[in-house]
């Protein structure tokens, strides 16, 4: 399968920030391509192509921007979770997962909770930090003035 379009495109994951794909490799001889993505210092990961709950492509500036509004525009009303504990362990599941719309809606409903605990605070500042992250390497701002960015948003 060409993967040239992939190659030198930035991808982002929970577990291990932001990275280049420089190769598409079947590191196994088994048919399953590995996006090999380099990370700053040269760290190279390798992560099944399939599996895409695990990274995904950068935001372009204009999906950014309307996560940002989103953040701004958007609150909720707190979904009914039989227990707290139940409500911890299903953000801390669902914290795994990539997709920058899907954490925008977690982040809004982490939010919207009065009685957050000290570990849906922990999720939530990762949150925070990813889209942060993200949106500091679209615009090219400063980490800090996009976590900045990003805090303002929310309140």
């Amino acid at each position: 399968m060409d993967h040239s379009e992939i190659i030198g495109k930035l991808v982002i994951s929970s577990n291990f920030g932001i990275g280049t794909v420089v190769s598409v490799e079947d590191m196994t001889n088994s048919g399953r391509d590995f996006l090999v993505i380099e990370c700053p210092g040269n760290v190279k990961n390798f992560i099944p192509a399939d599996d895409t709950a695990s990274y995904r492509f950068l935001s372009t500036e204009v999906d950014i921007g309307k996560i940002i509004s989103k953040l701004e525009k958007t609150r909720l009303k707190p979904k009914d979770y039989g227990s707290k504990k139940e409500r911890i362990e299903y953000f801390k599941k669902t914290s795994k997962m990539q997709d920058i719309n899907i954490i925008a809606d977690l982040l809004l409903e982490l939010i919207s909770l009065d009685d957050r605990s000290s570990a849906e605070d922990l999720i939530m500042n990762k949150f925070v930090d990813s889209i942060a992250l993200e949106h500091s390497i679209i615009t090219k701002a400063k980490e800090e003035d996009s976590k900045v960015i990003i805090l303002a948003a929310i309140k």
